[in-house]
């Protein structure tokens, strides 16, 4: 987790658990604070520090163990200016800028807040200007307060801070109707009651991610969209919600194609599964709408045009009609890491594929050996696998020991929970670390991450802690 972010955090916690009780009764002060969110951002969150503490039940102890760290205590922390008995906010703003707002308590405590609790940052001396106090933290980084409100915003150097600081001032000074809270971004965020939530248009999002977006659904179709996100936590888990808001019809349109094509999983798969699961995937497809939908995108019409040329891959996605998983074993048990225990299985509606071995097995581009009637070896780019038809479901397994299925006591068990989805996926994290080791850290706190999507555009992501210990305090540290 970023220092900076982190540092902030574990501030406002501390403050809550120093203060709690008749200071917040006392603090219910006016919300025009929130008159300096900018009215075009592009993203807001708000995180309530109480409802946080709250859900995460963490104690007095657990925070003064955080505190400790940052080389203070939580009554020293606790007088640090802020009201927390108000949510504090992030946005970034039309010009790009991150930006971060808050409801000021006492602006002399704050100020000693930050002349004194430095943490390894660099903030220089406070001066007045424009009637506000102004700092910048490590060099990029410029924080205002005053009338109430703490406004900080960056990164930005020379000039541009110039720029950046007029900005601010605008956003310190303007009225209710010239700010963020007259914005339908933040009606969307004010009707999501969790303690941390955020709504950002699709337009903030990575290129990268707008380009894979862009294969499937055109940009015109999305311009107006909005995702928020939501994030719960408990004493030993932390639950991410996501869902997409789309008004437009062209937006909507895909959003039924898609729903045509990802139909509710039905468990049929659960009992063909490793006892060593490390990941488990698992959707329900019509295999010729999904081939309709693969063939738009030019990189993967590409990679069937060349499987083609080896097997019939067109013909065999189409035969698909049901339950489709993906399955990394772990190291534990009969199969090991070299071993490369990856298996996808997929219900059939038809195996008319196999009508078509003779002219495989006879091609010049082939590299196909029949095993039986309905089970082939295939070796491509130096690794072999072996594909075949079985109880009518489709395999392509890298190690045949994964056709013996002790079942995954964890899917069974929550197999009430995956059907009815549309999609799920779970990793085992210790599994996974005996694989990679470099998720040995995440390991110690983290036992399991599921991934699910129950409707279209709505994401919901489960990080499951140990028994042992507070999920929030470990990942904190």
């Amino acid at each position: 987790m970023n220092k900076g972010i982190k540092y902030i955090l574990i501030a406002l916690l501390a403050a809550v658990v120093a203060g709690v009780g008749i200071y917040f009764v006392k603090q219910k002060g006016s919300d025009a604070y929130l008159n300096a969110l900018p009215k075009q951002a592009t993203a807001l969150a708000r995180m309530d520090v109480r409802q946080l503490l709250k859900d995460a039940d963490l104690s007095a102890e657990e925070i003064n163990t955080l505190t400790e760290q940052l080389g203070t205590t939580p009554s020293q922390m606790s007088s640090m200016g802020i009201d927390l008995a108000k949510p504090a906010y992030g946005f970034v703003s039309p010009s790009g800028y991150f930006g971060m707002l808050c409801k000021v308590s006492q602006e002399d405590d704050l100020r000693q807040f930050l002349a004194t609790s430095r943490n390894g940052h660099t903030i220089t001396a406070i001066q007045q200007q424009r009637g506000y106090s102004w700092a910048v933290i490590d060099g990029n980084y410029l924080v205002a307060f005053g009338d109430g409100k703490l406004l900080g915003m960056g990164p930005a150097v020379g000039a541009a801070q110039d720029q950046l600081r007029n900005e601010m001032y605008r956003y310190l000074e303007q009225d209710k109707k010239e700010s963020g809270v007259a914005s339908a971004l933040y009606e969307r965020l004010r009707g999501m009651d969790d303690a941390l939530a955020a709504v950002l248009t699709m337009g903030i999002l990575p290129e990268a991610v707008g380009k894979v977006m862009s294969g499937y659904i055109p940009a015109s179709a999305t311009k107006d969209a909005v995702l928020a996100l939501t994030a719960q936590v408990e004493p030993h888990a932390a639950h991410l919600r996501t869902e997409l808001f789309a008004d437009n019809k062209e937006a909507k349109q895909y959003m039924e194609q898609f729903e045509e094509v990802f139909n509710t999983i039905d468990g049929s798969l659960l009992a063909q599964t490793q006892d060593n699961t490390a990941l488990w995937l698992c959707a329900n497809i019509e295999g010729d709408e999904v081939l309709k939908m693969l063939r738009k995108v030019p990189a993967i019409r590409t990679v069937l045009m060349a499987l083609n040329f080896v097997f019939d891959a067109d013909q065999m996605l189409k035969a698909i009609d049901g339950d489709v998983a993906v399955e990394l074993a772990g190291m534990s048990g009969a199969l090991s890491r070299t071993d490369k225990p990856l298996q996808l299985t997929a219900e059939l509606d038809n195996t008319d594929f196999l009508k078509n071995t003779d002219y495989w097995l006879k091609s010049g581009h082939s590299q196909i050996t029949a095993l039986s009637p309905t089970s082939f070896a295939i070796k491509a780019a130096g690794q072999q696998f072996t594909f075949g038809v079985a109880d009518k479901c489709l395999y392509v397994t890298t190690n045949n020991a994964m056709r013996q299925c002790a079942g995954n006591a964890y899917l069974q068990q929550h197999k009430s929970d995956i059907r009815g989805l549309r999609f799920y996926a779970t990793a085992d994290m210790q599994q996974l670390a005996a694989t990679e080791p470099a998720l040995a850290t995440a390991a110690r706190h983290i036992q399991r991450v599921n991934l699910s999507m129950k409707q279209m555009g709505q994401f919901q992501l489960d990080l499951l802690g140990t028994a042992d210990g507070n999920l929030l305090l470990n990942l904190l540290q």
